[in-house]
């Protein structure tokens, strides 16, 4: 269930729609191609908008357990575009840490 909010986003040139805002994606039912970079962004600021304490050390942990490598090793992966299923996967457990629930 993605969360509403009424956090004011810049508009960037070349960001996609979908990341603007974090309450308007359902990566679960995107049909974009999605980036390894865009999505740590788009989590970022849902967890942002939840005020989870550091949403960026949350993304970044949740994105590195659904891709089977650490922080330090998700640059390499920085260009690639995810799956379907993994980023419902990604999609999911941001949701419940949007919820409160803990990362570890």
């Amino acid at each position: 269930m993605p969360l509403s909010t009424s956090w004011p986003y810049k508009n960037r040139p070349n960001a996609s729609s979908w990341l603007k805002r974090p309450d308007t994606v359902d990566l679960s039912v995107s049909s974009q191609p999605l980036q390894v970079a865009d999505t740590l962004q788009w989590a970022t600021r849902l967890l942002t908008a939840a005020g989870v304490d550091s949403p960026r050390l949350d993304a970044e942990l949740l994105l590195g357990q659904v891709l089977g490598c650490d922080r330090a090793r998700l640059r390499a992966f920085w260009a690639d575009d995810l799956s379907a299923p993994t980023a419902r996967r990604y999609a999911a457990l941001v949701q419940r840490r949007a919820q409160r629930e803990p990362v570890a």
